[in-house]
């Protein structure tokens, strides 16, 4: 509302802006742009709760007043002075409380209000965490349980053939490549070298490659 070319119509309950300073504006702040020149939804309502109401102190009470009484400025004019004459001159003296009586409350119900709190802090705390434990406990035995299932599954031929055949050094690569290409059409053949352990894989392997190259 403080900026130039800005009106207000409160029958529509909506800012009005100028053509130049509605495309500036929103140019800065795009998401603006829904609340420009377009009429604010229940404003009325939004106004009892966010308006700028504040505290007047009009129907303020002392925690010394008496309960039950509406104005404590009227309280006691149902009661009939025993000699109204005898204390018409004399103001009335309120007592004094003492400063026991007046910190008293305070400290108490601040004391149990703090402690109520931290409680209620502490056993949500607990509550949370007991939460997290018990959902990362399932997640962690859901983990253990995969992880069973995939280690007691077979591994494919293919892939124990090539696990035994890249392990393998001493090799060039265009001959081991040569050997997989052989092994994974044939699976009788394969399974004949990597089901033997790694000393005879060596001596299957040197013969095999001897063989493909001879016959070359």
């Amino acid at each position: 509302m403080g900026l130039s070319g800005v009106g207000w119509n409160d029958t529509s309950k909506m800012l009005v802006l100028e053509i130049e300073s509605y495309c500036t504006y929103v140019e800065s702040f795009p998401k603006a742009k829904d609340l420009l020149n377009k009429p604010i939804p229940h404003y009325d309502d939004l106004r009892i709760v966010c308006g700028d109401d504040h505290a007047t102190g009009d129907f303020a009470r002392s925690i010394f007043d008496r309960f039950g009484s509406d104005d404590p400025d009227t309280e006691g004019n149902n009661e009939t002075p025993t000699n109204e004459l005898e204390h018409e001159s004399e103001p009335p003296v309120p007592p004094e409380p003492n400063d026991q009586q007046r910190e008293f409350p305070r400290h108490t119900s601040s004391a149990s209000t703090a402690r109520t709190g931290r409680a209620s802090r502490l056993s949500n705390e607990n509550f949370i965490m007991d939460h997290f434990g018990e959902k990362f406990d399932r997640l962690s035995a859901s983990i253990e349980a995969s992880n069973s299932i995939e280690a007691s599954r077979p591994k494919p031929w293919k892939l124990m053939l090539s696990d035994a055949l890249w392990s393998m050094e001493g090799y060039s690569d265009a001959d081991l490549d040569m050997v997989f290409e052989i092994l994974r059409d044939d699976r009788k053949l394969a399974e004949g070298f990597y089901l033997r352990k790694p000393s005879l894989r060596k001596i299957w392997l040197d013969n095999f490659i001897a063989n493909q190259k001879g016959s070359e």
